[in-house]
């Protein structure tokens, strides 16, 4: 699927392709259909907003080859026509009708099934809301009768009903959700974190607008969207969330933050949210614990153990050690085990900063202190090879990339250095 160049007011100079979760072949065509989210990475602060961040997408595809992508008409992408006329996000699977007419989208984080003509490949109906949470699969029978969408969050099957009987397809929900287990095994403040994160439901939670945008949208599946998206601060690579906090230091590429608590900021300047700190306290405190507590450390690849071995090695001769330090690879917070903004703040110069273009500026942390435009934090190596690309503008493609910008990076092409990437891989 090729990048496509989004028109409107906003002026969006492309959209990026991430997110695929689904695809299926239309019954009686050549074609197929995949689920994806266009990025708008090419906008900077103050012009990107919650509205012109991501963008939910179906692309058609005509024996293999791309031929229309289908996005809300918020923002118009070309060849589209503005074929969405509600605002949806996070779509994660769909569904044809048997006859091929119809196609159902389960949109995970606005919480809705969206209902699209697959003729005339415009929306046609949207159904909001749903009687569970975070819907993640779809499934019609093969009458076309009925439809079974499950959801993640709320652990039920809820079910739909399809009707053509007044000509347009019509479809509802029918009945109360079916439950898919007798006891939550998730605690109840983690499943709300969970509910929270990946929830762009304007109408339940303060976490958006108009269903735009959740945590999820782009730290997807808890980790990232591996694109680098034009902050006030300067490009900033979107982290990934797995395996936690706890344990990394400060928070931010330049140690602007301490708690995931605080990243109600974020919510309501980047994602059109209206969080009240103190109001909504329990809310932000059910995130805190899910990002915390609830998103496992991705598994290492498997590695050859005697070049890991090696690399060990050359990582202490070369002094990585001396910054990527501890149980979470990081000298953040080194010396100030509080976290204490106003207090010491271990941050390095080791040659990545972007002065030209859009560049990296000073700014200033979430209690007001300054931050050099060319100093930043120590990022934790732990699952380090399922995050690229790296450093904070994520200009490392990748491993390999990221050691050789470093000022004691082993020789290019010696044993060495492929030894330390490997070590780097097994983290």
């Amino acid at each position: 699927i090729p990048e496509t160049k989004p028109r409107g007011d906003r002026r969006l100079a492309h959209g990026l392709v991430r997110g695929l979760y689904d695809l299926a072949a239309r019954p009686g065509t050549d074609e197929v259909w995949v689920t994806h989210a266009l990025l708008g990475v090419d906008t900077p602060q103050p012009q990107l907003d919650f509205e012109s961040t991501a963008f939910p997408a179906l692309s058609v595809l005509h024996d293999g080859t791309y031929v229309k992508t289908l996005s809300t008409n918020a923002q118009d992408v070309p060849n589209s026509g503005g074929s969405f006329s509600d605002v949806v996000s996070g779509p994660h699977a769909f569904a044809f009708t048997p006859d091929g007419d119809d196609a159902l989208v389960a949109d995970a984080n606005s919480g809705d099934v969206l209902v699209v003509d697959a003729r005339s490949q415009l929306e046609i109906g949207l159904v909001r809301p749903l009687p569970g949470k975070m819907p993640d699969g779809i499934v019609i029978s093969p009458d076309g009768l009925t439809a079974y969408v499950d959801e993640r969050v709320s652990s039920d099957v809820a079910v739909l009903k399809l009707d053509r009987s007044s000509g347009a397809l019509a479809v509802t929900v029918d009945g109360a959700a079916i439950p898919r287990v007798a006891h939550d095994p998730m605690p109840a403040m983690l499943r709300l974190g969970q509910d929270l994160f990946n929830s762009a439901d304007s109408s339940r939670y303060p976490v958006t607008t108009n269903h735009w945008i959740s945590c999820a949208t782009c730290h997807m599946e808890g980790r990232s969207d591996a694109v680098t998206w034009n902050f006030a601060q300067g490009p900033r690579d979107t982290p990934t969330n797995a395996g936690g906090m706890l344990g990394t230091g400060f928070l931010f590429r330049t140690a602007d933050r301490t708690v995931v608590q605080d990243y109600w900021h974020t919510v309501n300047i980047e994602q059109g949210g209206r969080f009240d700190a103190t109001a909504q306290a329990p809310l932000l405190d059910a995130i805190a614990a899910y990002v915390n507590l609830g998103l496992p450390p991705p598994i290492p690849p498997t590695t050859d153990p005697t070049l890991v071995a090696q690399g060990a090695q050359v990582f202490k001769t070369a002094q990585c050690d001396s910054c990527h330090s501890g149980k979470r690879f990081t000298d953040s917070g080194a010396g100030n085990p509080t976290l204490d903004l106003s207090g010491m703040i271990m941050l390095h110069d080791v040659g990545t900063c972007v002065t030209t273009g859009y560049p990296d500026v000073a700014h200033e942390d979430v209690d007001g202190h300054p931050r050099a435009a060319c100093q930043f934090d120590t990022p934790s190596l732990t699952g380090v090879a399922s995050t690229p690309p790296y450093l904070h503008d994520g200009s490392a493609a990748t491993l390999l990339d990221a050691v050789l910008k470093m000022p004691m990076a082993p020789a290019a092409g010696s044993e060495d250095l492929k030894a330390l990437v490997e070590y780097l891989r097994s983290l």
